[in-house]
């Protein structure tokens, strides 16, 4: 693992924070437009689901905790990494590295935050990738 897929886990978790969120949403929104037919009668025969919003409830039951269980881990993880990337001496290397990796900006956004030019961002944060490396290239690499 390189130094920028270490520190891109944050962001790549968050993705799945999202895309599981929008699952939850979306079940949440199939359900609530389920609407029951009455059929009098009518002797129907089949081996379906006898309560399909039940299954359906539980469905969206394990997605929360899938969820939830996502939530933990990015908060773990990003208590890791903000305090690696804290440790940092130097302000700047630390303050574009909490810029791309912790908040997921862009380099033009974090150039106009450090005062700085897009090109000066790009060799701060080639900088600030070597020192994280060095001093903490043994855990992941």
């Amino acid at each position: 693992m390189t130094t920028k897929q270490y520190l891109n886990q944050i962001q790549e978790m968050k993705g799945l924070i999202d895309d599981k969120y929008k699952q939850i949403n979306e079940m949440r929104d199939e359900m609530t437009r389920v609407s029951a037919v009455r059929i009098k009668d009518i002797n129907v025969q089949g081996s379906g689901d006898p309560d399909p919003m039940a299954s359906s409830v539980a469905a969206l039951v394990d997605r929360e905790r899938e969820l939830n269980a996502l939530i933990e881990n990015y908060i773990q993880l990003q208590r890791v990494l903000s305090a690696q990337i804290d440790a940092i001496k130097k302000a700047k290397l630390r303050e574009v590295l909490q810029c791309r990796y912790i908040h997921g900006m862009t380099f033009e956004s974090t150039a106009t935050l450090i005062n700085k030019s897009w090109r000066q961002t790009i060799r701060i944060h080639g900088s600030a990738l070597q020192e994280f490396e060095r001093k903490y290239g043994k855990i992941y690499l």
